[in-house]
């Protein structure tokens, strides 16, 4: 799930649970696992427009697409790797074919 789409669930609870923001905080703090939760070591008494933030730098779209960009840039495909051919096998053949990239 992105950043973007749990904050809107999450602020949709927050709104109907009628929480302020000392509320927010906390329980954002207890929905973090995995690697948005290690953000809390560095923020233990951080309130709650901090965190969003710090999680939409982390984890937000805009911030993430110049990663993506370069690691696709410098994306390299390995030498001797099979490639299968998406055509369909040939008339009465029951084998697809397989293309093996060219030695340079």
């Amino acid at each position: 799930m992105c950043v973007e789409t749990f904050l809107v669930e999450f602020n949709t609870c927050a709104k109907y649970n009628d929480w302020d923001a000392e509320d927010k905080a906390a329980h954002l703090k207890t929905a973090l696992i995995g690697g948005a939760g290690l953000l809390l070591w560095e923020m233990q008494e951080a309130t709650y427009e901090p965190i969003v933030e710090k999680l939409r730098q982390r984890y937000g779209y805009r911030e993430q697409q110049e990663m993506f960009r370069t690691e696709l840039k410098y994306r390299r495909r390995k030498p001797a790797k099979l490639y299968k051919s998406w055509h369909s096998p040939s008339k009465g053949s029951r084998h697809w074919r397989v293309r093996l990239p060219t030695q340079r």
